[in-house]
């Protein structure tokens, strides 16, 4: 789904378009060479509790003798690394960061030049100027590669608001990538019949979307969003949840589980939804503000 919002104003009889809603505290963060808000840690985002990049958290020799990294596979491998050499210059752990620096740049040899160029993109969310960000982010955007995602999400908690809403429009440029023509037309033609409001017709087209591409997550995300529109909020819950196996990043999916449990007056659920999704983008629709109210309500 989309922003709270941006969603609430689709359905204008939607109940949560109407609620009271006030501030709540920003979330703590640290990742990259981004400018985050404040520093703490990561929020574990993924379904099953575990970040992608707790691994990170090992020592060398656990990173070395990880079976993921050996068996896995080979970019997963070089972001970890890379990672855990960022980790461990800011450390000034540099005995441990030469070590992992000699066994990422023989991994980085074994990549296909493109994989190589798109690396060093990366590369310059850590080192480069605003500018560079800036022009490095929409670029990621337009390649429309997922793998970048765990990586270039930081922005979305940047002290820069600049950074961070060129970094929401690059992510959905990413997500609505499928990496084939039919899929991404069918997507279209389902987005052009849902902004019609002929939400039925627009169900079915994603539907077909996801027959076509049961792994790509906007599908089921779409999906979600008509089913909420057509107020079938635990068929939205569900699709949700899906797209959240497949992308557990996506910021859209999260405050959707977070509007199905508001509608559905459980607040408990929504507000440990919310919450998610206000970890990973703080400044999406009115999603403090929901949190704000939820809090309010399981007080009193």
């Amino acid at each position: 789904m989309g922003c709270p919002s941006t969603v609430a104003c689709r359905l204008s009889n939607c109940f949560v378009s109407r609620r009271e809603v006030a501030r709540s505290p920003r979330p703590h963060y640290k990742h990259f060479s981004f400018q985050p808000r404040s520093t703490v840690a990561w929020p574990s985002l993924s379904t099953n509790g575990v970040h992608p990049s707790t691994s990170l958290l090992a020592s060398q020799e656990g990173v070395a003798n990880n079976n993921d990294l050996i068996n896995g596979n080979m970019w997963q491998r070089v972001q970890l690394l890379q990672r855990l050499l960022d980790m461990s210059i800011a450390e000034e752990n540099y005995l441990q960061a030469k070590q992992v620096h000699d066994q990422l740049s023989g991994l980085r040899a074994q990549l296909p030049e493109s994989e190589q160029v798109l690396l060093d993109k990366i590369g310059s969310l850590v080192k480069g100027s605003i500018d560079d960000k800036l022009k490095v982010i929409a670029e990621l955007g337009e390649i429309g590669d997922d793998r970048v995602v765990p990586m270039l999400v930081g922005g979305l908690l940047d002290s820069s608001s600049l950074i961070a809403s060129e970094t929401e429009k690059a992510l959905w440029k990413i997500f609505m990538h499928s990496g084939s023509k039919e899929v991404d037309q069918l997507l279209q033609e389902g987005l052009a019949l849902m902004f019609s409001n002929n939400l039925l017709e627009a169900r079915h087209i994603f539907t077909k979307v996801i027959e076509v591409a049961p792994s790509f997550a906007e599908g089921w995300n779409k999906r979600a969003t008509v089913n909420y529109l057509l107020q079938d909020y635990q068929a939205s819950i569900m699709d949700c949840r899906q797209t959240l196996e497949l992308n557990p990043y996506h910021f859209g999916a999260l405050s959707g589980m977070g509007l199905c449990y508001t509608v559905l007056n459980d607040s408990k659920s929504a507000l440990f939804w919310f919450e998610k999704a206000y970890s990973l983008h703080p400044d999406l629709g009115q999603i403090n503000k929901f949190i704000k109210m939820l809090k309010r309500k399981l007080s009193e």
